[in-house]
C-alpha cells in the first residue's frame, strides 16, 4: 500500500514538475508509473481478493498496450528517457511471472495449469517488440514526413520572404522606370526640339561648304594651273636667259660687267632649280594612285650605293644592312626617292669626330614593315625643330651644302604610300628616320585602264601585266588597249604577261600583224619571257585557231614561253612557275 500511494503521489506530481518546467522528469515518471501501477494492482488484488485465470493474461496486456506510450511522449533525440522507459516496460513483461512468483501468487502457485501459459509469456514478449518496433518506425516515418515538411516550410517561407523583397524591389524599379520613362520623354522631346535645330544648321551648313567646295575646286584647279605655269612656261624663258649669258663673249666686257653676268647666271641657274623642285612635288602630288609592286630592298639599296659611290668612297661611310623584311611591296620609286634621301643626308650631315656609319633595316610589326635609316652624324635638337623638319627648303646646318628639299619630299612620298615617318635626333650623337608602311592589300589584281571594252591590270606578287577583253572591239581599240599595255611593261619591265581573249572575237589581219610584228618584240625589249593565253580554244573557228598557233609559233621562235588556258587562276598559277623569268 506504502508503494501504491508513493505511485499515487508521483502522478501528482507531474503537474508540479510541467509547471516548474521540468518537462522531460515528468514524462518519465508517467511512463514508468503506468506498468508500475498495473503491476501493483495486479499483486494486491490477487492477494486481497479471489483470483481468476484472466488476470494473469489482462494486466500483460494492459502492460504490453502501454508500451507505446514512450515512444509517443519522446522524441528520436531523447534516445536515454526513450529507450530506458522502454527497457522498463521489458523487464516488467519478461519478469511478470518471477515478480508474482516472489510474492507467492505466481500462476502456478495459485493453482492454475496451463500447458500454453509459457508460450503466452513468449508471444507475449515478441509482441512488445513487434508493437514498440513498429510504433517507433510509424513514428520515425511520420516524422521524417514532418521534418521533410517543416523544411519545406522553411523553404517556402524563404521564398516567400525572397518575392516579397522582390517584389518591392520591382515596385520600386516600376516607380523608377516610371520616373526615368518620363524623363526620357521629356528628353526626346527637348531632343526632337534640338534635332529640328540641329537639322535646319547642318542644311544651311551644307549649303555653305558645297559653296565654299566649288569655290575651293575652282581656286585649286586655278592654282595648278598657275603651279604648272610658274613651274613650266617660266623655264623657258630661264632657260634662255641661262643660255644667253652662256653665250655672252666675255672678252669685251669691263671686269665689273664680268661680276653682274655672273651674277645674273648664278640667280638665273638658283631660279631654274627651283622650277625643277616645284615640277617634281607637281608630279608626285599628281601620282597619288601609282601601282604598288615589288621592291627588293637590297637591290634599291645597292643601286643607291653606287649613285653615291663617290661620296661614299671620299668620306669612308660604313653602310650596314639588316634587312628582316627583304621585300616589300609598294611603289618602287618613292622606296629609291626616300632611302636615297636619307642615305645622302646621312652622308652629308656626317661629323669630323668619328667614322661615319649609316645602318639601313628593316623589321615587320603585325601588320606593318618598319624601315629604318640611322647614322652617328650631326643630329638635331628635335624640341627646337620639330615643327620644321619636314617643311620645304627648311636647313639646320648651314655650313653643308642643300637645298632643304629632301625630308620634304621623303615625308611627302611616305604618306602618299599611306605611311609615316618617325624621326629621333640627338645633338652630335646622330639621327634616326623611321618609315612605317601598311602591308599592302590588293597587290595581285592592280586596275591601271578600264574603258567599256577592256581592263588593264598589274599583279605585283607575279610581276605580270594582264589584260581582259569585255567585247569585241574595233582597229583603233585594239591598238589603243595595247599600247596601254606596252606602257605598263615600260613601266614596271614584268616579265610575264596575261591575256584574256574569250570577249574579243577574231582578229583581222591588221590586228595580227601589228600584234606579231610590233608589240611582241617591243614587250620583248621591256623583259617579256612569259605570256598565258586565256581562251576555250574549242570553241574558236578554224581562222581564230590558225592565229593562236601561228602566235604561239612566233613567241617560240623568240624565245618567249606561251600556253593556254581556260581560266586567269591556270594561267596565273603557270606564270608564278619558274620565278627566275624576270
Amino acid at each position: 500500500m506504502v508503494l501504491l500511494g508513493l505511485l499515487t503521489i508521483s502522478f501528482l506530481s507531474v503537474p508540479v514538475f510541467n509547471y516548474y518546467k521540468k518537462i522531460t522528469i515528468s514524462r518519465i515518471i508517467l511512463s514508468v508509473g503506468i506498468p508500475l501501477i498495473a503491476i501493483l494492482i495486479s499483486i494486491i488484488t490477487k492477494r486481497i481478493y479471489s483470483v481468476h485465470l484472466d488476470d494473469f493474461f489482462n494486466v500483460r496486456v494492459f502492460i504490453l498496450v502501454a508500451s507505446i506510450i514512450p515512444p509517443i511522449i519522446f522524441t528520436r533525440e531523447e534516445k536515454k528517457e526513450l529507450y530506458g522507459t522502454l527497457l522498463f516496460y521489458f523487464i516488467l513483461i519478461a519478469l511478470f511471472d518471477p515478480i508474482h512468483n516472489y510474492f507467492g501468487i505466481g500462476f502456478y502457485q495459485m493453482g492454475f495449469e496451463s500447458s500454453r501459459y509459457f508460450f503466452f509469456t513468449i508471444v507475449n514478449i515478441i509482441s512488445f517488440f513487434f508493437i514498440t518496433g513498429i510504433i517507433l518506425a510509424h513514428i520515425h516515418t511520420g516524422r521524417a514526413m514532418e521534418n521533410e515538411k517543416e523544411e519545406l516550410l522553411k523553404q517556402l517561407n524563404l521564398q516567400n520572404t525572397d518575392l516579397i523583397n522582390k517584389n518591392k524591389a520591382i515596385e520600386k524599379q516600376k516607380t523608377a522606370l516610371l520616373s526615368a520613362n518620363k524623363r526620357v520623354e521629356e528628353q526626346t522631346e527637348e531632343l526632337s526640339n534640338k534635332n529640328q535645330e540641329l537639322e535646319f544648321l547642318i542644311n544651311e551648313k551644307t549649303r555653305n561648304l558645297v559653296e565654299s567646295n566649288n569655290e575651293l575646286v575652282q581656286y585649286n584647279n586655278e592654282l595648278r594651273q598657275f603651279s604648272y605655269t610658274i613651274s613650266h612656261n617660266l623655264r623657258a624663258p630661264v632657260a634662255s636667259l641661262i643660255g644667253l649669258t652662256n653665250i655672252i663673249d666675255g672678252k669685251n666686257l669691263s671686269d665689273d660687267n664680268l661680276v653682274i653676268i655672273d651674277h645674273i647666271r648664278d640667280s638665273a641657274n638658283k631660279l631654274d632649280n627651283v622650277f625643277k623642285d616645284l615640277n617634281k612635288i607637281i608630279d608626285l602630288r599628281n601620282s597619288l594612285g601609282t601601282v604598288k609592286e615589288k621592291v627588293v630592298l637590297e637591290k634599291e639599296i645597292r643601286e643607291i650605293k653606287n649613285m653615291l659611290q663617290g661620296e661614299i668612297e671620299s668620306s669612308k661611310t660604313t653602310i650596314e644592312e639588316n634587312l628582316d623584311v627583304p621585300v616589300i611591296y609598294a611603289i618602287r620609286p618613292f622606296i629609291n626617292s626616300i632611302l636615297f634621301n636619307l642615305i645622302s643626308n646621312a652622308i652629308k650631315y656626317r661629323t669630323k669626330e668619328r667614322k661615319p656609319v649609316v645602318r639601313i633595316s628593316s623589321i615587320k610589326k603585325i601588320d606593318q614593315v618598319c624601315i629604318s635609316v640611322a647614322d652617328n652624324g650631326m643630329g638635331m635638337d628635335i624640341e627646337t625643330f620639330k615643327e620644321d623638319i619636314f617643311k620645304m627648303y627648311k636647313r639646320f646646318h648651314q655650313h653643308t651644302e642643300g637645298k632643304g628639299l629632301g625630308l620634304y619630299l621623303v615625308k611627302l612620298q611616305t604618306e602618299s604610300m599611306g605611311g609615316t615617318i618617325v624621326v629621333e635626333s640627338k645633338i652630335n650623337h646622330g639621327s634616326k628616320f623611321t618609315i612605317i608602311l601598311n602591308e599592302s592589300g590588293n597587290i595581285e589584281d592592280q586596275t591601271i585602264f578600264e574603258t567599256d571594252f577592256c581592263r588593264i591590270f598589274y599583279d605585283a606578287f607575279s610581276d605580270t601585266t594582264g589584260i581582259v577583253w569585255k567585247r569585241p572591239v574595233s582597229d583603233e581599240e585594239y591598238k589603243s588597249a595595247f599600247t596601254k599595255s606596252l606602257e605598263v611593261f615600260r613601266q614596271f619591265k614584268t616579265p610575264n604577261w596575261i591575256s584574256d581573249l574569250n570577249n574579243i572575237g577574231p582578229a583581222s589581219p591588221e590586228k595580227q600583224k601589228w600584234m606579231i610584228n610590233s608589240v611582241i618584240p617591243e614587250a620583248m625589249e621591256y623583259g617579256l619571257k612569259k605570256l598565258a593565253i586565256v581562251i576555250n580554244i574549242e570553241n574558236l573557228e578554224d581562222e581564230q585557231k590558225d592565229y593562236i598557233k601561228k602566235l604561239r609559233l612566233v613567241l617560240n621562235n623568240l624565245g618567249v614561253k606561251s600556253a593556254v588556258f581556260l581560266s586567269q587562276e591556270d594561267g596565273k598559277n603557270w606564270l608564278l612557275k619558274d620565278e627566275d623569268t624576270k
